[in-house]
């Protein structure tokens, strides 16, 4: 294997010079998923039942994966925070006065666009809320 070249990565005690493929954590000499595009943003979310969305355009040939990640609220004290959350989740909890509250925020991707959308009944600030969200869309080298 002197003849290689690129990044190795081997398990604790195996040399990554001379080990076998099963003794590596990461080899480059294989083909990776290629990072397409990414970016982040924010969208609006109206007070009470607000809805959003955000459409992101990309040029992949076919419907690519991707990852993508959004702010979100703590359903018991309706907070929104910095901490993040992969897309898609659903977070309902039934108050103690019986009433539920619910946050969706749901991704799909097709040839085109990676859709993200949001929807919930927090009680967001009397003009709602901006939460920022952050994605990668992969394309494959091989195809």
């Amino acid at each position: 294997m002197s003849d290689i070249y690129g990044i190795r990565v081997s398990k604790e005690g195996q040399d990554v010079r001379t080990c076998g493929y099963n003794d590596l954590i990461f080899t480059s000499e294989f083909p990776l998923l290629k990072v397409h595009k990414s970016g982040r943003g924010t969208v609006h979310i109206a007070p009470v039942v607000g809805t959003a969305t955000a459409n992101i355009a990309h040029t992949v040939s076919v419907t690519p994966m991707f990852l993508a990640f959004t702010q979100y609220a703590d359903i018991n004290s309706g907070q929104w925070d910095g901490d993040y959350k992969q897309f898609s989740f659903s977070s309902i909890d039934p108050s103690p006065e019986g009433a539920t509250g619910y946050m969706h925020a749901v991704a799909y991707t097709d040839a085109g666009h990676l859709h993200l959308s949001w929807e919930t009944d927090l009680q967001n600030p009397v003009d709602g809320t901006d939460v920022a969200y952050f994605y990668y869309i992969f394309e494959d080298p091989i195809t």
